[in-house]
């Protein structure tokens, strides 16, 4: 098997490398079957745009790592060797603005003001069921897998079906939103500017008033890797 791996450079990836070949895998830096995270939950969703839609494994190498498998790294090799685990098949979220400038997340997808002292207007519709005129510091539009992130800490909850609508500290209180994975999204900004982000992806899309984003389930899909 093929095997790449996503990390923070230094010695400890490369015992990491050494690893992966001592333990009778290919190392490869492009098409691999197979990635391994070993980070934290921040290193993952990196990984997954390394090499979206290829199986990752995620081993623990960071205080912040829910989503990671905390055995070591032997013990996880060998169970991929033994074919001991399964891939486990997750939603992910497509942006658009105005049709255009597509960003993709395995995560959460988040609107918010791009000025602190300024709060966005905008308003959200989902399948023809209209918010109007929400004042705050923006959006959140996660997935089941993203629920134990950023909409966790602003709503205080996580699902395991659908998409979470999360409302980021508007001025009048409004209850968050659970819909079906097939729902469309669109949030028109009415007054002042902001960024549209995917997960942790440093790359960001300016947005403005008169800009309609659009969001809803990718065709892509993430999958992770379960040890058994």
């Amino acid at each position: 098997m093929k095997i790449s791996v996503v990390g923070k450079s230094g010695m400890r990836m490369s015992g990491v490398k050494k690893d992966v070949i001592n333990a009778g895998f290919e190392l490869v830096d492009k098409n691999p079957q197979l990635v391994i995270s070993y980070g934290g939950d921040g290193t993952l969703l990196v990984t997954e745009r390394v090499f979206p839609g290829v199986p990752k494994l995620s081993i623990k190498n960071s205080l912040t790592c829910r989503k990671c498998h905390d055995v070591s790294l032997a013990m996880a090799l060998e169970k991929i060797k033994n074919q001991e685990y399964e891939i486990e098949e997750l939603i992910k979220l497509e942006a658009s603005v105005n049709g255009e400038k597509k960003l993709i997340c395995m995560n959460d997808l988040v609107i918010r003001n791009d000025v602190p002292t300024h709060a966005l207007r905008f308003s959200v519709e989902v399948n023809e069921r209209k918010h109007k005129h929400l004042i705050g510091d923006g959006v959140v539009m996660a997935t089941p897998f993203g629920s134990t992130a950023y909409f966790n800490s602003i709503t205080r909850r996580e699902f395991t079906r659908g998409i979470g609508i999360g409302f980021n500290n508007l001025t009048k209180p409004k209850n968050h939103l659970q819909v079906k994975d097939d729902a469309v999204i669109s949030i028109k900004i009415e007054r002042r500017t902001g960024v549209l982000v995917a997960d942790n992806n440093p790359k960001f899309v300016r947005i403005q008033a008169g800009d309609l984003i659009t969001v809803k389930k990718s065709v892509e899909k993430g999958k992770i890797i379960k040890l058994i």
